[in-house]
C-alpha cells in the first residue's frame, strides 16, 4: 500500500485464494476469535482487491500449467515453525478427513458475519451525525460519550470505518488487547492524552476525540518569533 501510494497506483491486486481463506477461518476458529475476525480474508478493502479469493488453489495451478505460465514457489512455505504451514499441511487435512463438512461450515459462518458487518456499517452511515461532531480533511471530531461504552467489536468497526471514510486510510489490523487498551483510553485518560493508531493519532480533548492523520501538518512545530532579546513566542 505504501509503495502504491508513492507511485499513485489506484488499485492493488493480491492472489489470495479459497484455500488461504479456509486456512484463515480455521485458525480463527481455533483461536476463538471475535466474530469480525471470523469473516476471514476480505475481498475488498480500500484499494486492495483479491479477485480470486473464491477460487481453489488447484484450479489456479492447473490453469497456469495449461497456459504455460511460470511461477515461483516460496521456500518459506515449507517452514513448519510457521503456524499457517503447520495448519495447511497437517492440522487442516486431518480435520477434513474426519469432518469434511467443516469447510462449508466455516465459509457459511463467514458469510453470516460479513452480512452482520455490512448491517453495522450501514447503520453508521445512517446515524453518523450522532457520533461525528465535526469533519474536515485535516481532522475528525467524535463525541466520546457516544462511543466509549461500545463493545470492543463495535468500537473496532467504528474506528476502521472512520479512518477509511474520512481519511481514505486503512489502519492495520490489531489484536483484541489493543482495542481493550483503546477502550480504556476513551474511558479513563485525561484531556490531552493521545493514542497511536498507526497512520492515525487519537487525541482526547475534553468531551471530544480528535482523529488526525499521523503525517498531518497540524503536528508540525510552528516557527518561533523573537519578541525581545530573550523571549520567543
Amino acid at each position: 500500500i505504501k509503495y502504491s501510494n508513492k507511485l499513485d497506483i489506484p488499485i492493488v491486486f493480491t492472489a489470495h485464494h479459497l484455500d488461504d481463506q479456509i486456512e484463515t477461518l480455521y485458525m480463527k476458529m481455533l483461536d476463538k476469535s471475535d466474530w469480525i475476525s471470523q469473516i476471514g480474508i476480505r475481498d475488498n478493502i480500500g484499494k486492495l482487491k483479491r479477485p480470486i479469493l473464491n477460487v481453489q488453489k488447484e484450479v489456479i495451478r492447473k490453469t497456469a500449467k495449461i497456459r504455460k505460465l511460470k511461477w515461483i514457489e516460496d521456500p518459506s512455505n515449507e517452514d513448519m515453525s510457521i503456524r499457517r504451514n503447520n495448519v495447511r499441511k497437517f492440522l487442516l487435512p486431518n480435520i477434513l478427513e474426519e469432518f469434511p463438512e467443516i469447510t462449508n461450515k466455516l465459509l457459511d459462518n463467514a458469510k453470516v458475519h460479513k452480512l452482520r458487518m455490512e448491517i453495522v456499517i450501514a447503520n453508521l452511515y445512517k446515524n453518523k451525525n450522532e457520533f461525528i461532531k465535526y469533519e474536515s480533511y485535516e481532522y475528525l471530531s467524535i463525541i466520546i460519550r457516544k462511543i466509549k461504552n461500545f463493545k470492543i467489536e463495535y468500537l473496532k468497526i467504528f474506528m476502521y470505518w472512520c479512518t477509511s471514510k474520512y481519511f481514505k486510510i486503512n489502519i492495520h489490523q490489531q489484536s483484541r488487547q489493543f482495542w481493550f487498551e483503546f477502550s480504556n483510553f476513551l474511558k479513563k485518560s485525561r484531556t490531552g492524552a493521545n493514542f497511536n493508531l498507526g497512520s492515525i493519532r487519537a487525541i482526547k480533548n475534553r468531551s471530544e476525540l480528535l482523529l488526525i492523520p499521523a503525517n498531518s501538518d497540524l503536528f508540525a512545530e510552528p516557527e518561533k518569533t523573537k519578541l525581545t532579546q530573550n523571549k520567543n513566542w
